[in-house]
């Protein structure tokens, strides 16, 4: 199985980048298409997305995120865009003349099967496409070691606004990809949904200081506990925060919380102990989380704070990875704003870029409630 998620504003220019956008994680996700049948996706996936904008949101509106879904199970691929009307989208006849109006003739024309689910937000209109071709290119992952068992990949982005739109019914754009810390990752290998849904009891979030991945993981939390679950929140810092309070509180000065940050301390506090043993906060770690399965087998592990140097025992110990990335302007600004007492060194070895290819990757781009949406879709993908 192979999923891509990705969001768009409400924007009629939002058409024509999703057929950019669609071309871009199709090429990374290791799958092999004929040169029609990717044409035939990125017209459908344009289309859904047009249909979404005008109809669904009554027009522009830049406010409003459009949740682009591609998923492939065996040799089918599930195309959908969700927007926020519970009105049902309509096929018309267009006269000669028009210059749009064919959007949904034009995805029943090219797909097997084409439909739309009510949500108690909106709706989900999808369709869905049988593929030729083996979807699924086989070979070795940046996270997996040689002889090992690739993991699956999620793969979740915001495409980058600002680009002049030209023609109708389907803008053209030529906008950039980014990738994660600007380092492309290798293409993502999926494996059997048995494997992807054991891995995912147990997620690290990374990224650059202010991508915000402990507030993912705390959004996380939240929403796989209102699900029922068990969540058990384990920090490999937790120990250097132990040591930062000790020595605040032997200076005299008194901690505002547990959480607050001295980041030019933790910094050094964590080279020091890697220094001396390099495994001292892994080992620490992997003890709290046999500790909290033996005592809970069916808890879900969240840590929100992985770093280069310990991602090989986290991977280990069965750790899902989800990137949280963010422009390196707004991670400052919002760095800015944390309260920290001094701020980190990004450029310390601690803070080293962690190029693995995660499984989900999160662009913490836009407003705390559009945060909130990743973390239900990830917690939905958790529980499915």
């Amino acid at each position: 199985m192979l999923m891509i998620m990705f969001s768009l504003p409400a924007e009629t220019r939002s058409a024509g980048q999703a057929r950019l956008k669609v071309a871009a994680e199709l090429a990374a996700s290791g799958m092999r298409l004929g040169r029609d049948e990717e044409d035939d996706i990125k017209v459908v996936v344009s289309e859904l997305v047009g249909n979404a904008v005008k109809h669904g949101c009554g027009g522009d509106r830049p406010d409003i995120q459009l949740p682009v879904e591609l998923l492939v199970t065996d040799d089918v691929l599930r195309m959908s865009v969700t927007d926020p009307t519970a009105v049902l989208p309509l096929a018309r006849t267009a006269g000669n003349e028009d210059e749009c109006g064919r959007g949904l003739q034009l995805v029943a024309a090219l797909t097997t099967a084409h439909g739309t689910e009510q949500l108690d937000t909106g709706k989900r209109v999808w369709a869905e496409m049988k593929l030729t071709n083996t979807p699924i290119r086989p070979g070795p992952t940046a996270a997996t070691a040689v002889g090992e068992a690739p993991r699956p990949l999620v793969a979740r982005f915001s495409a980058p606004a600002g680009h002049q739109a030209s023609g109708h019914c389907a803008p053209a754009f030529s906008p950039s990809t980014t990738y994660a810390d600007d380092h492309p990752h290798s293409s993502p290998v999926p494996t059997s949904e048995k494997r992807a849904r054991t891995e995912m009891r147990r997620i690290a979030t990374y990224g650059r200081p202010g991508a915000g991945k402990s507030t993912l993981t705390g959004m996380l939390q939240e929403q796989l506990t209102s699900r029922g679950l068990t969540v058990v929140k384990i920090r490999l810092a937790e120990p250097l925060y132990a040591l930062q309070g000790t020595i605040y509180h032997t200076a005299g000065r008194k901690l505002a919380s547990a959480e607050q940050q001295d980041g030019q301390l933790l910094n050094a506090l964590g080279a020091h102990l890697r220094r001396i043993n390099p495994t001292a906060l892994t080992d620490a770690f992997a003890n709290k989380v046999n500790a909290a399965v033996e005592q809970e087998p069916d808890a879900v592990v969240l840590c929100d704070d992985a770093r280069a140097a310990d991602i090989d025992a986290l991977h280990d110990l069965g750790f899902s990875f989800v990137q949280v990335w963010a422009p390196d302007d707004l991670r400052t600004h919002r760095k800015a704003g944390r309260g920290d007492l001094a701020p980190g060194d990004e450029n310390h070895p601690t803070e080293a870029a962690i190029t693995i290819t995660p499984q989900y990757r999160v662009e913490n781009t836009g407003s705390l409630e559009m945060l909130r949406v990743r973390a239900a879709e990830l917690a939905a993908e958790v529980t499915r």
